[in-house]
């Protein structure tokens, strides 16, 4: 986690890659054929599958991260005002009260700032939960504590892993299989 970033960005790298899905397959699908430098179609073959497992894995960890920082905005808003709705599609007085609350607007601007990809926002944020005394790294515990459905992308991020590098152990093994080319002992 650094610094500006409550939730971290999925990972250093993940921050590179381009946000389009086709334009991220063939960048990943670059990427990984010069990285394992495929020699026959079906090694390609491989290496394009490889390439769509870590698409499939990027996936998983945007919507988890996308859950969380959900999550955290909620909790920043009930520390700010007191109010946590009740989640009912009928919402009872309380929400009511809750939704038209002055410090509702305010408490929704500093949860956006907090969730902001501007390290200034960010920054800003932190600097005025820290000023009324709420501890963030609570808020965030509660946020993954309260986080429903993160649970089955950790598990399909699990499976997603499994299988890719059992295909780069394939990869790996057709690779070590190819013919060697002699070398002549002397003339």
């Amino acid at each position: 986690m650094t610094e500006t970033h409550i939730i971290p960005s999925i990972d250093f790298y993940a921050a590179q890659l381009p946000t389009d899905p086709d334009t991220l397959f063939g960048f990943l699908s670059e990427a990984v054929s010069d990285a394992l430098k495929p020699a026959t179609a079906y090694e390609a073959y491989l290496a394009g599958q490889i390439a769509e497992l870590d698409i499939e894995i990027h996936r998983h960890r945007q919507m988890s991260n996308a859950l969380i920082k959900n999550e955290l905005g909620n909790e920043v808003i009930v520390a700010l005002t007191g109010h946590r709705l009740s989640g009912s599609r009928t919402p009872d007085v309380l929400d009511i009260k809750a939704i038209h609350d002055p410090k509702r607007a305010q408490a929704k601007s500093i949860a956006g700032d907090l969730n902001s990809v501007d390290p200034a926002c960010v920054a800003h944020a932190k600097s005025q939960l820290t000023e009324r005394g709420i501890d963030l790294a609570l808020l965030t515990a509660r946020a993954y504590q309260a986080a429903t459905g993160i649970a089955a992308h950790n598990d399909a991020i699990e499976r997603l892993e499994v299988r890719r590098r059992r295909l780069h152990q394939d990869f790996d093994r057709l690779v070590s299989a190819r013919a060697q080319m002699a070398t002549p002992v002397s003339q």
